[in-house]
């Protein structure tokens, strides 16, 4: 049933279709900490559930119905989003021991290896952090494309994440282009974290580039003396997720994240000027064959006696589809 037909039901009719497999209504009562006669008596009013199970129920479901669902409760329960965030609070600190870990990783590791080691490192301790129940969530570390011809930034990429699902747990292979038409756009060219709480808000102040699952999100840029490198996002599987701690510690590790980049790596917010780039789907064909061209790229500067290290191959190809996709926008 599409989106608009499920807004006309009562809460009580969307419920009792979600529920009416016997196995997928046995897993919600499950994650929900219920009966699954229960589910059934708030279908057919015969008991009223408090808002804390529902907040739990809206935890158990899948995030389209969660979403879906939520959108019809608040006519009922209109503070009940308030309730969602409220259940999710988390430490407004960063361990302390985890310092430790990056001071340790940044004396240790050797130059080849620092900036993923370092970002691996604290990406994987933010999703610990921000999501310890594996309720939905990504974080991706995002990067400005290095200036190709014109000494212009015009695009950012996502390079490496972590998820809990749905998301998978490594995101490392999931690239995609992002520009001024993005959430992380937005962050790096105003220079301030910037969250979106929920999709399908028809009143939304920032342009968002969303993927599949995505129901929030925040951006928070990568900031080192006025200078920028990236930013880090945080994608969440429900709307509402994002409380203002959770805001706070997204700063928090953002920060930390910086540590990761040398100084030189960091670019002038003057030489910031984002395009437009395509829907993620629509960037796929120029992404599927990266591995090919990279092997084309090393084979060709061997042929040519101008030899280039595999790093140096792969920040060139991205460089080169940073270009195609942006001469060929208009025709996707």
């Amino acid at each position: 049933m599409v989106h608009m037909e499920r807004e006309q039901l009562s809460w009580r009719d969307l419920l009792g279709q979600i529920i009416n497999d016997t196995k997928e209504r046995q897993r919600i009562a499950r994650v929900a900490r219920v009966r699954p006669i229960t589910l059934w008596r708030w279908a057919r009013g015969i008991s009223k559930p408090t808002e804390e199970s529902l907040c739990r129920l809206l935890r158990a479901l899948p995030p389209d119905s969660s979403q879906d669902l939520l959108t019809i409760l608040q006519k009922d329960f209109p503070a009940l989003f308030l309730s969602v965030a409220s259940d999710s609070q988390i430490p407004q600190e960063i361990p302390s021991a985890f310092y430790d870990r990056v001071l340790n990783a940044r004396t240790l590791t050797p130059p080849s290896l620092y900036t993923q080691t370092l970002s691996d490192l604290i990406l994987r301790q933010t999703i610990e952090h921000l999501d310890p129940e594996h309720r939905g969530m990504a974080v991706s570390l995002v990067r400005c494309m290095a200036p190709f011809r014109d000494g212009k930034i015009h695009s950012l990429r996502e390079v490496c994440g972590v998820g809990t699902p749905p998301w998978s747990a490594d995101l490392g292979r999931q690239t995609v282009f992002l520009g001024a038409e993005s959430l992380c756009g937005r962050a790096v060219m105003r220079c301030h974290l910037v969250v979106i709480h929920n999709r399908q808000d028809p009143c939304g102040l920032y342009p968002a580039h969303w993927v599949i699952h995505e129901q929030s999100a925040v951006a928070c840029p990568l900031l080192h003396q006025a200078r920028i490198v990236g930013c880090l996002l945080v994608s969440c599987a429900h709307p509402y997720q994002l409380t203002e701690v959770h805001l706070a510690v997204v700063q928090r590790y953002a920060n930390l994240l910086t540590l990761a980049f040398s100084p030189t790596e960091f670019f002038d917010l003057r030489d910031m000027e984002l395009c437009l780039m395509p829907p993620y789907t629509a960037q796929a064909p120029y992404l599927e064959h990266f591995g090919q061209r990279v092997t084309r790229k090393l084979t060709q500067t061997v042929a040519t006696a101008r030899s280039i290290t595999l790093r140096e191959a792969h920040e060139q190809v991205w460089q080169e589809i940073e270009a195609d996709l942006l001469e060929n926008q208009t025709e996707i």
